[in-house]
């Protein structure tokens, strides 16, 4: 899809990322706004605004939210998302949309309120806003340079951590027109947009707003706006403990002839060095559809090669009226020094391995499943697990 983007990157199967920063402060490493963008992001955060401070998300769309849990860079978590725009026929071709983490809880006030601390440190020598004795005392003292008790605030000032932080965690816009698409989710309703916030470990309010946006500038003449809200609890991935990722169910995984551009990463936000994973918008499978899934695996121990020994099992259990019934389990999946590609750098991939598994549905019922992810460190004979729910549904009925 053909899209103006402003934001975060992440480049290969180590995930490096800008640290999630506001609006202004990013201006000149994405370029800056026009004027009419600028007026966009004003509409756009004010809609967001309207509902931090109690109105009711909704609109002119069915906006729906579906997210995954990476490991980020400097102790952040990479929160890769898919923005699904729905049931308003004929609309949102081609729209704006802005995307903040705001902390649990926040009115619209917080933000405005760390804008202004911010500010502060923007003051001309000899102008900030403090009595300080000695300049009145001080006639005669150059206007350009800082007496003591100032150089002293100054210092505190700029030292301080809530002055140097972002309006919020995070905030993003983008411009997109679905017409002009280059995959499977485009130029088509219901319009989905895959892209990615970077965040600590925390518990966020996450505002999406989106307005019909034409990026030629004739816009139609009845906007049609919706905003989303959800409340997101992102637990810290420890950089030692082994640990997995969120399990992504995905519709496919496909692997890319070469390595996507760094300018590219930004609105594909699923490719992780040669692949690239397409989420699936629902738990919903049919028995005719294979269940894929794909995840990340971190900190395991290394041997004196520096090469990882894990295996990975996968077991399905299926909801029943006397509760949950394991039913089977795959072979497992062995990452041993002889299993591993020749030349595998265990530290340069950022000490984690992509994993990834498919299961043909043909042979299971319909009904709810669970699908177990054990992974152990044969090293460190530690073990952990995550699982994934879903539901294979009724398939189409015969003719």
């Amino acid at each position: 899809m053909r899209t103006r983007h402003r934001g975060i990157l992440a480049a290969g199967l180590t995930i490096a990322l800008v640290a999630g920063s506001s609006l202004a402060s990013t201006a000149q490493d994405r370029g800056a706004l026009s004027f009419a963008e600028l007026d966009e992001v004003r509409a756009l955060t004010q809609l967001a605004d309207d509902v931090a401070d109690g109105e009711l998300p909704g609109g002119d769309a069915w906006l729906k939210l579906n997210h995954h849990l990476l490991r980020g860079g400097n102790g952040r978590v990479y929160v890769p998302f898919t923005v699904t725009i729905d049931e308003a026929p004929g609309r949102f071709g081609s729209v704006s949309l802005y995307i903040r983490a705001a902390n649990q809880g926040e009115d619209s006030s917080a933000g405005k309120e760390r804008a202004e601390r911010q500010r502060l440190v923007g003051f001309e020598l000899g102008q900030l806003p403090v009595f300080v004795p000695e300049r009145a005392t001080a006639a005669t003292a150059d206007g350009a340079t800082f007496l003591a008790g100032e150089a002293s605030t100054a210092l505190r000032l700029a030292g301080d951590t809530a002055v140097d932080e972002a309006r919020y965690p995070f905030e993003d816009v983008h411009f997109i027109d679905f017409s002009e698409a280059a995959d499977d989710d485009g130029g088509r309703e219901p319009y989905r947009v895959r892209r990615a916030l970077a965040v600590a470990p925390g518990t966020y309010d996450i505002y999406v707003a989106v307005r019909e946006y034409s990026l030629s500038g004739n816009h139609p003449d009845d906007r049609g706006s919706a905003v989303i809200k959800r409340t997101l609890s992102i637990p810290p991935i420890s950089p030692v403990d082994l640990a997995l990722s969120s399990i992504i169910l995905a519709d496919e995984l496909r692997l890319l002839d070469r390595p996507l551009p760094a300018e590219k990463q930004p609105t594909r936000p699923y490719v992780f060095g040669g692949t690239e994973i397409v989420p699936a918008p629902d738990p919903l499978l049919s028995r005719a559809e294979t269940l894929a899934v794909a995840f990340f695996i971190y900190n395991l121990h290394s041997d004196a090669d520096g090469k990882p020994n894990a295996t990975v099992r996968y077991r399905l259990h299926q909801q029943a009226p006397a509760g949950e019934e394991f039913i089977g389990e795959t072979a497992p999946t062995e990452f041993t020094p002889e299993t591993l590609p020749q030349g595998f750098d265990y530290e340069a991939a950022g000490r984690q391995l992509f994993a990834s598994q498919m299961l043909p549905l043909g042979n299971f019922s319909e009904g709810g499943y669970r699908l177990e992810v054990i992974v152990s460190d044969n090293l460190a004979e530690h073990s952990t697990a995550r699982s994934l729910q879903f539901i294979i549904q009724p398939g189409a009925p015969d003719l």
